[in-house]
């Protein structure tokens, strides 16, 4: 398929908190950008498709064909609302350290593959918690079912690890912020006394 307006692609370095991102920048018209920011495992397809679309829509607003819309992380251009959730779960055992980075790259690599946003990702020896966007008619229960499941099956594969990584259940309510320490330390505190 033809395309008449050039695309670039580069990688950029943050600080090593950060990561490494992917950056794809598509030329919308004169003067006007986009550039779409995934990691750098995000499939190179969906994202150049994903600039191609964005550049086309906002090719009409600059040409004053359509008017602006906003609320692009909102309501995923008027496809319904994106809820947030923060979820929280516990391992088994206490994770080692090792598991940690991977765990986070498998969560990131979860939500890019099914058009959830992480605003927030904790990986710790005793529970992970995760702010997430996820799609119109998504909720908690299909998150944590995709990011506890798919997550262990992930570190199985890597390491090799057979068993069960995490325990039962999880915790989820509605917020676009993560769980205070205090809160955390009421999951933490309740979900002991079950397991005892």
């Amino acid at each position: 398929v033809g395309n008449s307006m050039p695309s670039r692609l580069q990688f950029i370095h943050l600080p090593a908190r950060a990561g490494d991102l992917l950056l794809f920048t598509h030329i919308v018209a004169d003067s006007f950008l986009v550039t779409i920011v995934a990691l750098p495992e995000a499939p190179l397809t969906e994202v150049r498709q994903q600039a191609r679309r964005m550049a086309k829509k906002l090719t009409a607003v600059v040409e004053g064909r359509v008017l602006a819309q906003t609320g692009l992380l909102g309501n995923g251009f008027g496809a319904g609302q994106r809820p947030s959730f923060v979820i929280v779960w516990r391992p088994e055992e206490p994770l080692p350290t090792h598991l940690h980075i991977p765990l986070r790259r498998a969560i990131s690599r979860l939500a890019v593959a099914n058009a959830c946003v992480l605003t927030h990702v904790q990986v710790q020896a005793d529970l992970i918690q995760l702010v997430v966007t996820v799609p119109p008619g998504r909720d908690a229960s299909w998150a944590a079912y995709l990011f506890k499941n798919g997550s262990e099956q992930t570190i199985h594969h890597e390491f090799e690890l057979h068993g069960g990584l995490w325990e039962t259940g999880f915790y989820a309510t509605e917020s676009a912020e993560p769980l205070s320490d205090a809160e955390l330390g009421l999951f933490l505190d309740s979900s002991s006394e079950t397991a005892a």
